[in-house]
């Protein structure tokens, strides 16, 4: 196995050329901190992309930035953060390798997002356009600089939670979003968790703008150094000091035992669920997405030894070792990704299966943008 490092988008065009005509296969890394995530698939080449590495162009006015692939997320967030502003869709920092540097590259291409997605959407939605190379080597464009640009196809959403198996991403052109530096917190001790996940569709209906929805039990609890309570719910709220006081004040009346906080733990507890940080030591987790309505049902059937609740039902984090979580996410509406696993869990299947239909339509996408099997084979699906 080699490991083939581009300085430039020629660089990659080429590299990935001779791949093509060579019929060797190349998986897409940045740092690498993904390269855990998705199926065991057959050694190949490595396509190492983390030199391809700065902001291109970054206009705060117009809430948009273009950095290359291989830019570091701390490096962007740092940037942004200069000018009070942050990546909407709140990508966590969690990395299958803690020596691996998450760039925003690999970012999108696993489709990462963290509380916010259930208000402001997932990294498919902020994404304006990029640039990429295809399985044949050639460099193309899609989208644009500007948030207005909607000519041609919309590939920036084909882009997010490709992981590397369509083309190489070398630029990509995304929306930011005002940063609020401490946000107002709603606390709710010991609902469970029918309760918990009715509030929250409540206020997520509600007038209130809230922009987080989670729920934690007592082990996840533990496992933060939170102690004292059987169940937390926690709902957020972001913008001007004035108006998140008064929002999260008038919601937190609707909620009996209730409390407000907008100190450090209201900023600390939203980053250790963004960054997974009750499943550091998990050796299976399960991603399953899930109507918000059936987060309750779901877990009663699975019985995790532990979970979390986030987009108001609408995600549950799953520790099982059980080998049905597939079937039971799908029996109530949902579908699973085997976030974590052993390898021989992970050479079968990770991502939630294709229907006859979406299969088909997912063959004739990887062989519309990489008709020679290049990207990531496996990686995702078997034989695609």
């Amino acid at each position: 196995m080699r490991v083939l490092k581009p300085e430039s988008e020629a660089d990659v065009a080429a590299m990935v050329a001779e791949a093509a005509a060579a019929k060797r296969a190349l998986s897409i890394e940045g740092g690498g901190s993904k390269r855990g995530l998705g199926r065991v698939a057959e050694p190949s080449d490595v396509l190492k992309l983390n030199a391809l590495s700065g902001i291109v162009s970054y206009e705060p006015e117009e809430l948009v930035v273009t950095v290359k692939a291989g830019t570091p997320l701390r490096d962007i967030e740092a940037a942004l953060a200069e000018k009070n502003q942050c990546l909407a869709f709140e990508p966590g920092r969690w990395s299958f390798d803690r020596n691996a540097v998450a760039t925003i590259g690999g970012t999108i291409a696993a489709g990462v997002a963290g509380s916010r997605r259930v208000v402001l959407g997932g990294a498919r939605d902020h994404i304006i356009g990029f640039r990429a190379v295809n399985g044949e080597g050639n460099v193309f464009k899609a989208g644009g600089k500007v948030v207005k640009n909607v000519t041609g196809y919309d590939l920036p959403k084909l882009a997010a939670g490709s992981f590397g198996t369509l083309f190489v991403m070398t630029e990509l052109t995304l929306r930011t979003y005002p940063h609020t530096q401490t946000p107002v917190s709603v606390f709710v001790p010991n609902l469970d968790i029918e309760r918990a996940c009715s509030a929250m569709r409540g206020i997520a209906g509600s007038p209130f703008e809230a922009t987080g929805f989670c729920y934690l039990p007592r082990v996840a609890l533990e496992r933060l150094k939170f102690d004292g309570v059987q169940s937390l719910t926690v709902i957020r709220f972001e913008g001007g000091i004035e108006s998140m006081r008064a929002r999260a004040e008038s919601c937190a009346k609707s909620l009996p035992g209730a409390v407000v906080g907008d100190d450090e733990r209201s900023r600390q507890v939203w980053l250790q669920i963004r960054d997974l940080n009750a499943f550091e030591s998990s050796s299976v987790l399960w991603r399953v997405s899930i109507p918000p309505s059936n987060a309750a049902g779901l877990l009663a059937a699975l019985r995790p030894d532990c979970f979390a609740i986030d987009w108001a039902g609408g995600l549950a984090w799953v520790e099982t070792a059980r080998g049905d979580v597939h079937d039971v996410a799908r029996s109530f509406g949902g579908h699973a990704l085997l976030f974590r696993g052993p390898d021989e869990m992970r050479r079968g299947a990770v991502f939630q299966p294709l229907d006859p239909v979406t299969e088909a339509l997912t063959r004739r996408l990887k062989a519309a943008f990489d008709p020679h099997g290049v990207f990531s084979p496996g990686r995702m699906y078997d034989g695609i």
